[in-house]
């Protein structure tokens, strides 16, 4: 990626340093749309845990049976949707 410009910058800087992940998920990021909010009055968005998801490594990627059945272990970023009348992300 190397150097990239903002419009709201008036210098360049290194793109890769813009994507250092808290070590160990000792943080994570929330991405937050302050115009919108759900049913109980809280803004919608979004949270954002590097390497939080235990499924991401060489036993999952280097299995074709585990990787049919989570196919989004191969990307370093996986999104899922929860409904607001899902009481979980998952009923099974």
């Amino acid at each position: 990626m190397g150097e990239r410009s903002h419009p709201t910058e008036n210098h360049q800087r290194d793109h890769l340093k813009l994507n250092e992940y808290p070590r160990k998920v000792q943080g994570g990021y929330a991405i937050v749309n302050q115009d919108e909010k759900n049913r109980w009055g809280y803004q919608r968005g979004y949270v954002v845990h590097p390497g939080y998801s235990p499924v991401h490594n060489s036993t999952v990627i280097g299995s074709k049976r585990l990787l049919q059945n989570a196919n989004w272990a191969r990307y370093n970023l996986a999104v899922s949707k929860r409904k607001e009348t899902e009481p979980l992300s998952n009923l099974r």
